[in-house]
């Protein structure tokens, strides 16, 4: 008995012990990547097993009966990928943002593809890539995120254009921006202000301003004709496709973003003159001047003295004679007067910025609606932007076949733009040419202000420059207004039977301007009228109708094909009315009805129809092989019949190389795909409205009737310029895609380009729009990205893509054609500089020197040069391109826990800028009176004869200051653009709280720049935009911005 007792409990051990054989603990935390945060509330569970848990408030988890035999864990939560893990005691798991699964979904035309199925050049941003930035239009903080975008920011005026290239210049006298659509509607990106107007004034109104940048979920570039063909006539300068973010299933979320920032006026720039360097400039060039005529020292010094302050309007002195002979101070001279006047038209511009949005919905309805503010101050005085915003996308599912919604988003955007260009209303104008020694205020002699009957200080409108102006005044008393009100709606029905995929939408999109222009009838532009008033109201309506059917199917079962067919409708209509007044009783009633003497009234119409059918067959075997055909044919009311319809297309092959057997054994290769594309593609958008017909004008008068006059001669044969692409592609990814990138080659062909052919005068007009140019862009493309370092909580990833572009022309009516500062010749590229080349100082006389050809008994050059001192004898020579031949961006981000950090470098090589700021700031005394950089001082005497600057005269008539490569500079730069630096709450903190995140934040934008040409003397190369000129013309410089801010969700 006591033996079998024995038996029995050794028996029960050992049962116990195989059991406890059978099964093991483990324990773990899963964190999130994107945040270093825990996942609370994820599910844990042992593959093909019951046995489970869920994450507590630390992200652990406890597993304490796991069966021995269970070989991997099965780890999800909402909104990430699950992952699955082998059984560990111990484990430590980090789950990835759904949103990366997303990505391997991009938006294309007229639909979505996968990744690895593209055959064309296509580029995707997130919205995190962009969020962070404090600007008022999204374009804006695209600069540096990808390969083959030139961005330039040539204003920083709140709410001005930025100018957008997508693989070079695409036309010559067309537009050369890229089509834009939202949500698969194209929008309207023209600007279409009067007011802030490039042409006239030097400014400009932003229509994408409107669009709320953080109601952005990603944005995708289409940068070939396989990629983009299919909006055929819209298609040839590339297209950017901005997706907006949806609705997700779940309960409802709310996210508050609030952020305010400072703006101010970066450092470097101009190095100006104070008021006792520039009188004494001046003083010394009337000086020596008055020698040579004969006068002795004494008479020369008060002499000088006496035309020095009759220049200024005043005496900027206490005495009447300052300077003595020598140039040195008089006994108990004082300077009174030395206004910087820069300092004067900028200012600190404070903006402020408040976005909220709600997101849910459930397996059939899902919305998102947000709301926004944003009030931005310019760094000039006079200048703001103000903008209120709201979006709601909805989308329901009626019946499993049948689904239906809308994407709505509505916006008002109050911008005050006060006038560039190079006149005297021109606060940045003023800001820099103005001298030291003239001041704001009225002073009496006793240098003390004065002022009007209300206490109100007295402003000063005496200068040598800028007669009866003072736009320290004016940003009080004159008004440049624009109201723009935008409306974008685009309901859709979406039909699916057996397989079949029908979906209809409608698009309209409002858009109206109410504008209000004013000078003061007391000085300035306004004065000899007793007040101007111009008042414009514009709108620009576009309707659109698309449909579209979808149809997948298989061959067996390695061969997959996809069809898409379908039709779009457009309809466009533009009108401007206008009216002008003058002779106003009371200043500051800026209305029509106030005026005694009505001036100018007027209206214009335009419209444009278009209509569209498009097809793509996509096909692929086995996931290995993939090919796509894209048409389009459009037709348009812009061109006369036999010439409406054009039609483009594209073919584009994909082989995914890494799929195949002999590359299996390559472990570190997870990714290899070749790409090839080549198609056609359009471009309708120009000035030159219905340039098929012949136009007449009215307001014609002769002998005192009325009449019309011819206007524009007809040309039917005018037609689409046509644009053809090849592109060549390498993707891939390695070491399990801690490095992946790609590598394009482009050349983009176009044909057929609108130019102005001259007519004879007997014609009574002076030129015909025609298809004549040709024009070449190609390059190379090299984009990569890199997780450098992914060690526990640490992560540290690169991101950096470089552009190689080429651009010239290829055909051209004329032999050569000069315009402005360029010159247009077969070979070269569009933007090719062409002026005189500077040849430095004549030693002997001081004057200044240029080049010239030496020519032979019959007038050809000899191939050898010689200099002149006289400006219109010299010769103009090609000097280089104002287009980079090199640019990019590097960014790195780093995470740590709750922390993250990123800083964004952009570079550009091999372009050239013209600075006519110089020109008037390095003048010799050309433009007499004007502000001057300190390098001015250092001009010819018989006593400095190596000077670099010629001899300096007021009143001078050499010529040195005109046109030429003086002024030019190589337009290499590295920018610091910005750092972002932000910290997320641990959610065990915010849970408390009743909140899912926290995050605040902080960034610095434009940081710093190095102009590498160290004698460009201005602000930021970048403001001369792809044209390559700052042409003095008030160009505001792009402001340093420090902002900070949280992010709440709950």
């Amino acid at each position: 008995m006591k033996r079998k007792l024995m038996l029995l409990l050794a028996c029960l051990f050992v049962g116990i012990g195989l059991v406890t054989a059978q099964t093991q603990k483990v324990t773990g935390v899963v964190i999130s990547e994107e945040d270093g945060q825990p996942v609370i509330g994820a599910s844990v569970l042992v593959k093909g097993t019951q046995i489970g848990a869920i994450t507590g408030v630390d992200g652990d988890f406890t597993l304490p009966n796991v069966p021995s035999s269970a070989k991997t864990l099965l780890i999800s939560y909402v909104g990430m990928q699950t992952q699955e893990v082998a059984v560990a005691p111990s484990l430590r798991v980090i789950l990835k943002s759904d949103s990366e699964i997303l990505d391997e979904v991009t938006v294309i035309a007229y639909g979505t593809a996968k990744k690895n199925s593209l055959t064309g050049s296509v580029a995707t941003i997130k919205s995190s890539d962009m969020e962070k930035l404090p600007v008022t239009s999204f374009e804006k903080a695209l600069q540096g995120l990808s390969p083959g975008l030139q961005i330039a920011s040539v204003s920083g005026q709140p709410g001005s254009s930025t100018q957008v290239r997508i693989r070079g210049i695409g036309s010559m006298s067309a537009s050369s921006t890229p089509l834009y659509v939202i949500d698969g509607v194209a929008i309207e990106a023209a600007n279409l202000s009067e007011v802030a107007n490039t042409s006239k004034y030097g400014t400009s109104a932003n229509p994408l301003s409107n669009l709320n940048p953080n109601d952005i979920e990603s944005i995708t570039i289409l940068k070939d004709a396989s990629a983009a063909s299919l909006y055929g006539s819209r298609a040839a300068n590339g297209v950017i496709l901005i997706t907006t973010k949806q609705g997700k299933k779940g309960q409802a979320k709310v996210s508050f973003k609030a952020q305010m920032s400072s703006s101010k006026l970066p450092s470097g720039g101009y190095d100006l003159m104070n008021a006792s360097e520039h009188y004494a400039l001046y003083y010394g060039g009337f000086y020596n001047n008055n020698i040579a005529k004969g006068m002795s020292s004494e008479e020369a010094s008060a002499a000088a003295n006496k035309s020095t302050q009759s220049m200024y309007g005043r005496n900027p002195y206490n005495v009447a004679n300052p300077l003595d002979a020598s140039g040195d101070l008089t006994s108990g001279a004082q300077l009174m007067i030395d206004t910087d006047w820069l300092d004067e038209v900028f200012r600190t511009g404070m903006s402020q910025e408040y976005d909220i949005s709600v997101n849910g919905g459930n397996e059939k309805s899902k919305y998102f609606i947000s709301m926004g503010y944003m009030n931005q101050e310019g760094i000039v005085i006079g200048s703001d932007f103000e903008r209120y915003s709201g979006r709601t996308n909805v989308s329901t599912e009626i019946k499993p076949w049948f689904s239906m919604g809308i994407n709505s988003t509505f916006s008002l955007a109050k911008q005050n733009t006060p006038v560039g260009g190079g006149g005297g209303a021109s606060p940045l104008t003023n800001g820099i040419f103005l001298p030291n020694a003239v001041p704001v205020y009225d002073l009496d002699e006793n240098f003390q202000m004065q002022y009007d009957e209300n206490g109100k200080p007295l402003y000063n409108f005496k200068n040598p420059i800028f007669q009866d102006m003072n736009v320290i005044s004016f940003a009080q008393t004159d008004k440049y207004a624009t109201n723009t009100y935008r409306v974008l709606v685009n309901p859709y029905v979406d039909f699916n039977f057996y397989g079949v995929h029908w979906k209809t939408s409608l698009s309209y999109d409002y858009i109206n301007l109410d504008e209000t222009q004013w000078y003061n009838a007391e000085h300035g532009n306004g004065k000899a009228a007793q007040g101007r008033l111009y008042k414009y109201a514009i709108w620009n309506n576009t309707f659109g109708l698309t449909s579209t059917l979808n149809y997948n199917f298989n061959i067996k079962e390695d061969h997959h094909f996809s069809v898409l067919a379908g039709y779009e409708i457009y309809n466009k209509e533009y009108k401007r009315t206008y009216a002008q007044g003058t002779k106003f009783p009371i200043g500051g009633l800026t209305e029509l009805n106030v005026a005694a003497t009505p001036q100018e009234v007027g209206s214009v119409t335009d419209k444009e129809r278009m209509l569209s059918y498009f097809g793509r067959l996509n096909y692929d075997y086995q996931n290995k092989y993939f090919a796509s055909f894209n048409i389009r044919s459009d037709g348009s009311s812009r061109f006369a019949p036999g010439h409406r319809y054009g039609t483009f297309w594209s073919v584009g092959l994909n082989w995914r190389i890494s799929e195949e057997n002999f590359m299996k054994d390559i472990t570190w290769l997870d990714d290899l795909k070749l790409r090839a594309s080549y198609g056609t593609s359009g471009n309708k958008t120009s000035d030159y409205l219905y340039g098929y017909q012949a136009f007449y004008e009215g307001g014609a008068n002769y002998n005192g009737e009325s009449g019309f006059r011819h206007s524009q001669l007809a040309n039917p044969d005018l037609s689409w310029e046509k644009s053809k692409n090849f592109n060549v592609g390498l993707d891939f990814a390695v070491l399990n895609s801690r490095l992946h990138g790609s590598i394009d080659y482009y050349i983009k062909n176009s044909d057929e380009l609108l130019l102005e052919k001259p007519l004879a005068g007997s014609t009574g007009l002076d030129i015909i729009m025609s298809n004549l140019g040709g024009m070449r862009n190609s390059g190379i493309e090299v984009d990569l990205h890199s997780l450098n370092i992914q060690a526990g909580d640490f992560n540290w990833g690169t991101d950096f893509n470089i552009s190689f572009n080429k651009n010239e022309i290829t055909s051209y009516p004329e032999e050569q054609e000069v315009v402005g500062t360029k010159v247009r010749t077969v070979g070269y590229s569009l933007y090719e500089f062409y002026m005189q080349e500077w040849a430095g100082v004549d030693k002997e006389t001081g004057a200044p020197l240029w080049y010239k050809d030496v020519k032979d008994d019959k007038g050809n050059p000899t191939g050898e040069r010689t200099t002149t001192s006289t400006y219109s004898t010299a010769d103009k020579y090609k000097l280089g391109s104002a287009l980079p031949n090199v640019f990019g961006g590097l960014n790195n981000t780093f995470t740590f826990k709750g922390l993250d950090l990123s800083f964004l470098f952009t570079y550009s090589f091999g372009g050239k800028i013209y600075d006519a700021y110089e020109a008037n700031l390095l003048n010799d005394g050309n433009n007499n009176g004007y502000q001057a950089i300190k390098d001015q001082a250092n001009y010819w005497t018989k006593e400095n004869p190596n000077a670099p600057n010629p001899a300096f005269l007021p009143n001078n008539t050499s010529s040195s200051h005109s046109t030429s490569s003086r002024y030019l500079h190589d337009a290499d730069f590295i920018k610091f653009k910005n750092i972002n630096l932000g910290y997320t709450l641990p959610k065990k903190w915010t849970q408390k709280i009743q909140l899912e995140t926290v995050r605040f934040f902080g960034s610095l934008e434009n940081i710093c720049v190095w102009n590498l040409d160290g004698s460009f003397k201005g602000y930021d190369v970048e403001l001369g935009g792809v044209t390559g000129v700052l042409d003095g013309a008030g160009t505001v410089p792009l402001p340093r911005t420090i902002l900070f801010g949280i992010n709440v969700g709950f």
